[in-house]
């Protein structure tokens, strides 16, 4: 079964450029924080599953990551306004819109707070569909005016856990231009209004401009790297891309151990 393993923020210096990240891997070094991972849901849970039935370790892991955005949260959160945080991979097929719409769940399941999970990958969306929302118009929609926020936004079955999802790109239409609109920008300030956390699913490094775009406003991004399979280079680039002041950490996905080698070792 697939699992994931979430780490707190740290520069994969114990890999090569070359190498692929994976559990068998020294533990990542970074003065004062966790270099733990921990194995989180499987790939594809059912909508609106709730977090506490999350199988095994699952929902410890999940614990984990959220506390870490909860942290930032109380951090860096304005007097006035809720906080976003962006989940992004270095290429397609790494997981990250599993792990978007699971946190989302855990966060909703643990907490009192009102969350919204953006699919902001225009291109290829999918952390909408993983909680029950099939396509339909959001956030293309807004920002060519042809629809308002409460007229897109959907409820999902977890309490408290709305979608916005990405709509429907016109032909010609590049998904950076929509996201750096006015209208997109004004909108990510909209939310945060609305919303005490709002988490992006972001588009992959390798996709495009999209994630640097949308990164400004952050206040903190998880890095989603599939194991043994993702390169450091990769998430060295990935991590420029948000800025490295945003990384908050990483979750590690598609891992077939369930502790790591190294971290048995230890044990």
């Amino acid at each position: 079964m697939n699992q994931y393993h979430y780490s707190s923020a740290s520069s994969p210096d114990h890999l090569s450029a070359s190498s692929p990240w994976h559990p068998g891997a020294s533990a990542p070094r970074h003065p004062g924080a966790s270099s733990l991972y921990h194995p989180i849901a499987p790939a594809r849970q059912r909508p609106g599953f709730p977090a506490s039935q999350f199988p095994g370790s699952a929902l410890q892991a999940y614990r984990q990551l959220a506390a870490a955005l909860l942290d930032s949260d109380l951090q860096t959160r304005s007097q006035v306004g809720g906080s976003s945080f962006g989940l992004v991979s270095s290429n397609r097929r790494e997981g990250c819109s599993s792990v978007a719409a699971n946190l989302s769940i855990t966060l909703v399941s643990e907490t009192t707070k009102n969350v919204l999970l953006i699919d902001a990958d225009l291109e290829s969306p999918g952390a909408a569909y993983i909680l029950g929302a099939h396509q339909g118009p959001g956030l293309c929609e807004i920002v060519r005016g042809e629809a308002l926020l409460d007229q897109v936004i959907v409820p999902t079955d977890a309490d408290r856990l709305w979608v916005l999802r990405a709509g429907y790109l016109c032909q010609g239409e590049r998904a950076g231009n929509v996201l750096d609109a006015p209208e997109a920008r004004e909108l990510f300030k909209q939310v945060k209004q609305l919303f005490d956390m709002v988490i992006f699913d972001l588009p992959p490094a390798d996709s495009g401009p999209g994630a640097k775009l949308v990164a400004p406003h952050l206040d903190g991004a998880v890095i989603v790297i599939k194991s043994r399979s993702t390169r450091k280079v990769q998430v060295e680039k990935t991590m420029d891309l948000v800025g490295r002041s945003r990384v908050i950490g990483f979750a590690m996905s598609f891992c077939t151990d369930e502790i790591p080698r190294w971290l048995s070792e230890r044990l």
